[in-house]
């Protein structure tokens, strides 16, 4: 799913003009919408809470895939498929408590965290990633 978000930009490190004046556009309309009592995720620009875990998810997937020495998608996807299952089967049952992964944890495993804490389910399979990974 690909999300057409300043924010999710922002956080990739886009500080273009075009992004700054979208992000002080949508803060001016997420106040006012706050103020008028709208959800904050429809004040944010996501339909539901389902579309913004889903953006957010793939935000970090592509943060954790930007750490694996690959130079193309579909190995880099299958290289991330390996770490999430190693990741849900290791490391996620002791974490999950947890309000930050331990001190040491490779930024992998940090994205991965992050995916588990809002609420999203890890994708399963290598073409989901590879789709993930590659949408523009």
């Amino acid at each position: 799913m690909a999300v057409n978000n300043e924010i999710l930009q922002f956080i990739d490190g886009d500080r273009s003009e075009f992004v700054l004046g979208a992000l002080e556009w949508r803060l001016r309309v997420f106040l006012a919408n706050a103020a008028d009592g709208i959800p904050i995720v429809h004040a944010l620009g996501f339909r539901n809470v389902y579309e913004m875990r889903l953006a957010m998810r793939d935000h970090w997937l592509r943060q954790a895939a930007k750490h694996i020495p690959e130079d193309k998608p579909w190995p880099r996807a299958r290289r991330l498929a390996a770490r999430i299952n190693t990741f849900e089967s290791a490391c996620w049952p002791k974490w999950e408590r947890h309000p930050m992964p331990p001190d040491g944890t490779d930024a992998i495993n940090r994205a991965l965290f992050n995916c588990r804490k809002i609420g999203a389910t890890l994708p399963s399979s290598v073409r989901q990633l590879y789709n993930i990974l590659t949408a523009a």
